[in-house]
This record gives C-alpha cells, sequence and structure tokens, in this order.
C-alpha cells in the first residue's frame, strides 16, 4: 500500500500467496521461516467527505455497519451538489465508482527449502462498491450532437470472503536439470479454500434522452439484484411489501454480513523472473543469501475459482421498458454513502422505480465467481533502493477491483538499513488518483511496517486520508 497499491513482483511474504505465489521463492533477508501476524488495512472513499483524518475510519466501519450506529442521511442541497459533481466528476465523465475495501491477513507462515519455498496464510476481505450517474445528483446534461442526455446508472455490490491459502514457489530448470546461470525462473501454485460471507449485487440502468421533436425524456430502463446470506431477508420484506417504507432496523450489520454462508475453491498462480546485477550470486543459493541487485519480472492471474451459497439467494428482475417524462427527470434528494441496503431508500424516492413489475426467483446452491483478475509488475532493486511498476485488469467485474486497467508505480528507499521509506500512486479509469507514504522499522528478527493514501480533490475539499494499513508483527528465525 505505501508502494501506490501493486505489488505483482515485489511482495515476497507469506502474503505473495494471493498475489504472486512465484514470489515466495525470493527472499530479501537470511532466514528459514517467517512469520506474519495481523496484517491489515483499509481503504476509503466517498461522494462527498464530512470527516477528516482517523475519524473517516470511524466512518467506515459506520457506513458498513460494524454495530448499530445510524448513518444519517445527508440532504442533497444546491451547494453541496455543486461540489460533489466538480469534486468526482471530470468535464466528461458520466459515472463514479467508490469503493469501500477491508483487508485483513490473520497469519502467514513461509519456510523455505533448497528445492522449493512454501506458505500458508489465511485472511479476510470486505468490498462495497458503488457506482453512480451524474445525473442523479445534477440536473445538468450533456449534448451530445443532436440530443441531450443525463445519466442516472445505479449500481452496488457488496461481497465477504475468508480464505485459507496454501503454496509453494520453485525454481524452474531446464530439461537437464540445470539452473539458467544467474539469472532465474520461478513458477508459483496456490490452491485455496474459500468461504464466502453475504453477497448482493444490484444493477438499476436507467440513461435519459431528451428528444427534441416532443420534448420529452426517455429511457429504456432494466433492474436487476441478486442476494444471498444476510441480505435475503431485508429484500425478501421489501420486495413483497410494495409501498412499505424499507427502516434501517433490517439492514444487516457487519459480524452478519461476514458470517460464513457457503463454500468455494480458488486459485492463485504466477510466474517470475529473476536476473540478478553486478555481484548478486543469491540465485546459485550458497550461503544462504539474500537477493539485494535484481531486474524481476512477473506475470500473475488471481482468484480463479467461485463460491456456492448453502441457503437459497433471492434474485429480483423488472424486464427492459420504456419510460417516457414530460418533465425534467428527478435528482436525489439526499447524498448515496453506500451503507449496505442503502439502495432501497435512494431508489424508491425516484417515481418510476415504484412502477417496475419484480419478478421473484428463489436460486438454490447460488454460483458466484471470483474477483479474478490480472497482473503484471517489475521490480528494480539495487541495494537500498527499488522502483516498482504494476499493471492490472479486472477479468470478473467485482466489488474488491477498480472497473477497467489500473496502473500502479513506486519507490523505496533505504536511508539505514533498517528504515525503508516509500510513496507511490496509483491510475484507474473513474477511481481517485492519490499518493501513498509508508515507512518500516526493521530488525534483525522483527519488522514493523505502516502506510497512508492521501489525495486532494481541489475544488475546495481538505486533503484525505484515503487508505491506511499495518503490518502488526513480521518475525524471522
Amino acid at each position: 500500500m505505501g508502494l501506490g497499491g501493486g505489488g505483482t513482483a515485489y511482495t515476497t511474504g507469506p502474503e505473495a500467496l494471493f498475489v504472486n505465489p512465484a514470489n515466495l521463492r525470493i527472499r530479501e533477508n537470511s532466514y528459514g521461516t517467517r512469520l506474519s501476524l495481523l496484517n491489515g488495512g483499509l481503504y476509503y472513499d466517498e461522494l462527498y467527505p464530512e470527516t477528516f483524518g482517523l475519524d473517516r475510519f470511524t466512518r467506515f466501519f459506520d457506513v458498513n455497519r460494524f454495530n448499530s450506529n445510524q448513518v444519517d442521511q445527508r440532504p442533497l442541497t444546491n451547494e453541496l451538489s455543486d461540489h460533489l459533481i466538480e469534486g468526482n466528476f471530470g468535464d466528461r465523465q458520466q459515472t463514479k465508482t467508490v469503493i469501500h475495501r477491508a483487508d485483513l491477513y490473520w497469519f502467514g507462515i513461509k519456510w523455505y527449502r533448497n528445492d522449493r519455498t512454501y506458505a500458508i496464510a489465511m485472511r479476510t476481505r470486505l468490498a462495497n462498491k458503488f457506482e453512480v450517474g451524474r445525473g442523479l445528483f445534477t440536473t445538468s446534461s450533456f449534448d451530445e450532437g443532436g440530443s441531450i442526455s443525463r445519466n442516472q446508472l445505479f449500481s452496488h455490490t457488496t461481497q465477504a470472503l475468508h480464505e485459507i491459502s496454501f503454496g509453494f514457489g520453485e525454481s524452474f530448470t531446464f530439461l537437464n536439470g540445470q539452473h539458467p546461470g544467474l539469472s532465474e525462473f520461478i513458477i508459483g501454485i496456490a490452491p485455496k479454500l474459500v468461504i464466502p460471507g453475504s453477497y448482493q449485487d444490484v444493477r438499476y440502468d436507467r440513461d435519459f434522452e431528451l428528444e427534441p421533436a416532443g420534448g420529452t425524456w426517455q429511457s429504456t430502463r432494466q433492474f436487476r439484484q441478486v442476494s444471498a446470506g444476510a441480505f435475503t431477508e431485508p429484500a425478501a420484506s421489501f420486495f413483497n411489501s410494495p409501498g412499505t417504507a424499507f427502516g434501517n432496523a433490517a439492514t444487516p450489520l457487519l459480524n452478519d454480513i461476514l458470517k460464513p454462508r457457503g463454500i468455494g475453491l480458488g486459485l492463485d498462480a504466477g510466474i517470475t523472473y529473476l536476473m540478478t546485477l553486478g555481484d548478486d550470486l543469491s540465485v546459485l543459493r550458497d550461503g544462504n543469501r539474500p537477493t539485494e541487485k535484481s531486474l524481476r519480472l512477473s506475470l500473475s492471474i488471481t482468484d480463479l475459482g467461485f463460491v456456492l451459497y448453502n441457503s437459497d439467494a433471492l434474485r429480483y428482475e423488472a424486464e427492459p421498458d420504456a419510460i417516457t417524462l414530460n418533465s425534467s427527470p428527478p435528482v436525489s434528494g439526499f447524498i448515496f454513502e453506500g451503507v449496505p441496503d442503502e439502495h432501497y431508500p435512494f431508489l424508491t424516492q425516484f417515481e418510476d422505480f415504484n412502477q417496475l413489475n419484480f419478478s421473484e426467483e428463489r436460486v438454490s446452491g447460488l454460483k458466484v465467481s471470483l474477483p479474478t483478475s490480472m497482473q503484471a509488475g517489475a521490480v528494480f532493486q539495487y541495494n537500498r533502493f527499488k522502483a516498482v511498476g504494476d499493471i492490472s485488469y479486472p477479468v470478473i467485474k467485482s466489488a474488491f477491483t477498480p472497473p477497467g486497467l489500473a496502473i500502479y508505480t513506486g519507490l523505496e528507499l533505504r536511508p539505514l538499513p533498517f528504515l525503508p521509506l516509500r510513496t507511490g500512486t496509483r491510475f484507474a479509469k473513474d477511481m481517485p488518483g492519490y499518493i501513498s507514504l509508508g515507512a518500516g522499522l526493521e530488525t534483525g528478527f522483527v519488522h514493523l511496517h505502516g502506510s497512508v493514501m492521501i489525495r486532494n480533490r481541489g475544488a475546495g475539499f481538505e486533503n484525505e486520508l484515503l487508505g491506511m494499513s499495518a503490518l502488526a508483527l513480521t518475525l524471522y528465525f
């Protein structure tokens, strides 16, 4: 996180099981076994920041229902609307994606052997992602050269996963059994057991166009929602009681969302080409030497697999139909926060949503793909300096990943051998840019690390603490 958020070629601890298992073979310290405990991070974006500093992460837990605290709806005044649009949407940007994410690595153990390196790790991750159209919060429209359009797309996905992974990294040898000199091809494979928490995916397509001839706004709209686990009962209550206000008391709390709801299998795999530089002879495995001068090139594919939910899920759909409005489409009366199940009061404020005809389907054994993605990364390392670059692309759209190609870059410098300093950034479509800062304290046997992500939207907004992470303890033996 301190390097911007990548790590395909950089990460070498037991956490590499979930990023690129091939890197397990790389050591940057002389050790036989590495133990990591309680490594975690939070990432929290929002449409209109209300709190700053560490208070933002108190709000993260409130918004994501960590306890019974209610998140008050903030009215969307004209002044707030102008700031919201200016701080989230570019000149021609029609939609905005917002992600809340928490990752906790409970433990990770990596042990090194001459022919192969093994690791086992367990993590829990939660993601809450929504995408909203610009037209939901402003009456301004786009001139498309012959027609006027207003995008009012809405989607909201929440997913929780618990994972136990076991894998290895191994050097690839030639057919004659020889290693490729002072360079090394490494392959890594890590199957994992996945236990899903609750899941919900909601999408309401609406994109209005003004027909100049008739002076009316027209749109083809479609609604779809899939709910499993703790989201099933509130969904049934809402859709089977039309016209009834949806109470906040019915929304699930975070501990309900995290409860095991099924089982699944996944696979993470990767390859790394490691070329040592200068007098670095670490790939010869002589004297337990760590790698200090190298160029690494890595490819990985993560989260291949699926989960099956062990209780019935509910699917609600409204077939595509046309809607015509004689006046400008209304905008929301409040700012959307991303609270699980907040889409019920948010969508029902629009009269046309209440006129949809929903069909209900009970789904046994709901199968949901894991958030599969592909990554490529590089690290140039020379003694106390590292330059890092990554590219990531989601194969499966999910709550955990940005909507398209993402690029991460970062630098690490050690002014003292035990003091790594890090900085980085990210470039992604419709996602906020930021500056990340990180530091560590490394003794011979214990390492501690932390990082933060900061951004400024401009337009009168203050600096925001967008993300933070901490590695509580790493021990080397």
